[in-house]
């Protein structure tokens, strides 16, 4: 393959250098900060200048209301969040429960089904004294 020229007119290249040097003087004069004074003054730079006129509630017009009875009467109706109670009653009135809290592994669920390997680590205390441990890690 040899190679390929192209051949431009000094026309068409001055024209598109010129295309180059508007879009290169545009994206300046845009971004300085002294272009469009004028237009910079009017946009507001702290939210303290802007005007609420879609009337949001501010903290100036927020309502002092109390709600701590409603409150506590949510919190003690039989009704209210009926699954939580459940589950909670469920838990308390459970006979086997006490198998769960006394047994070191009720379920004998192994370290890989949790993802993890047993590795011993010996720690040298600063007083020079060895502590060996058996640590649980993620097995990878």
């Amino acid at each position: 393959m040899g190679a390929y020229a192209l051949k431009y007119s000094g026309k068409e290249i001055d024209i598109a250098l010129d295309k180059v040097n508007q879009d290169l003087l545009s994206k300046v004069h845009n971004t300085d900060i002294t272009a469009h004074a004028d237009i910079r003054a009017a946009i507001p730079t702290k939210t303290s200048e802007l005007d609420n006129d879609s009337g949001f509630i501010t903290a100036d017009t927020m309502p002092d209301v109390d709600v701590s009875g409603a409150i506590t009467m949510h919190d003690t109706d039989a009704a209210a969040h009926e699954d939580i109670r459940q589950e909670i009653s469920n838990k308390a009135n459970n006979s086997d429960l006490s198998a769960h809290t006394t047994a070191p592994n009720p379920h004998n669920v192994t370290l890989e089904q949790l993802g993890l390997k047993s590795e011993t680590w010996t720690f040298t205390l600063e007083d020079g004294t060895e502590v060996t441990k058996v640590v649980y890690v993620k097995n990878d």
